[in-house]
């Protein structure tokens, strides 16, 4: 990872500073633009579950999710054990959860999650018409994953007002 920090001169007092993180993975190059109404880091203080059993796909969402400044909770490649990590250390921010692992369906931790308003987007290869009609209202990222979309909704979704 590397972040570079630009400035520009004061316009009405305010300087302004945007910070360009650049994500280097085995897959791709990601470039996030994270402008000083964001805070330092997009996903800073949040703590984010990550479900998916393609080893390459999860270690690309979790170095990325990293760089933004969460706070990742695996990556898990099973049911069972994300079931499993949700008991034992209680609810995250939010889930980002492939719908197939190793040909179970994730579908009984998004009820969970989303019965505890746990946000949660489902990462999958399938079309969301293809999705159970109960899950379709929930957001939805087609495989190949574009971390420039999902970034933005798990800050949305986390988002903490501060007083």
């Amino acid at each position: 990872m590397i972040v570079h920090v630009l400035s520009r001169p004061a316009v009405h007092g305010v300087i302004t500073t945007a910070y360009l993180i650049h994500v280097i993975s085995r897959h791709n190059i990601c470039i996030l633009m994270i402008g000083p109404d964001r805070g330092k880091i997009m996903l800073e203080g949040r703590s984010v579950l990550l479900v998916e059993d393609e080893y390459f796909i999860a270690d690309d969402l979790a170095g990325t999710l990293r760089a933004a400044g969460a706070r990742v909770i695996g990556p898990i490649g099973t049911l069972e054990n994300a079931l499993k990590q949700v008991s034992e250390d209680g609810l995250p921010d939010a889930a980002l959860l492939d719908v197939d692992l190793h040909g179970e369906r994730a579908y009984p931790l998004v009820d969970l999650l989303t019965q505890k308003d746990v946000p949660v987007v489902l990462v999958t290869g399938y079309d969301r018409a293809a999705l159970p009609p109960l899950y379709r209202h929930l957001p939805h990222v087609m495989k190949p994953a574009d971390i420039d979309t999902i970034l933005p909704m798990l800050k949305e979704m986390t988002y903490k007002p501060t007083t």
